[in-house]
């Protein structure tokens, strides 16, 4: 019984955190977007969901003289800062992809 009630107040306490990082994805259009291995591009465009307010995916432009558009999914981003107009995400991502097709 104790180890249910854990993981409800662990279920309970991660899921506002998580509905604010999206709530302010929602608004991350022109933010900069980071990998750890750092500057990827920057927020063309939030792919909505099922509700308004919670995107499914945000479009990286990425590249200079060769421009491109990477769709990363929100399970990807591991950091929203608002004050920085910054998006983290939490693994390398291969620039690659975003020119095939």
């Amino acid at each position: 019984m104790q180890y249910e009630e854990e993981l409800m107040s662990t279920l309970t306490r991660r899921t506002p955190e998580r509905d604010a990082d999206l709530i302010a994805l929602a608004g991350s259009h022109g933010y900069r977007v980071d990998d750890p291995d750092g500057r990827v591009g920057t927020v063309d465009g939030v792919v909505a969901g099922a509700w308004s307010d919670r995107p499914d995916a945000i479009e990286v432009r990425v590249g200079l003289f060769r421009p491109a558009v990477l769709v990363v999914g929100v399970s990807e981003i591991a950091a929203v800062d608002p004050a920085r107009r910054r998006v983290v995400l939490g693994t390398t991502v291969d620039l690659a992809d975003a020119y095939l097709s």
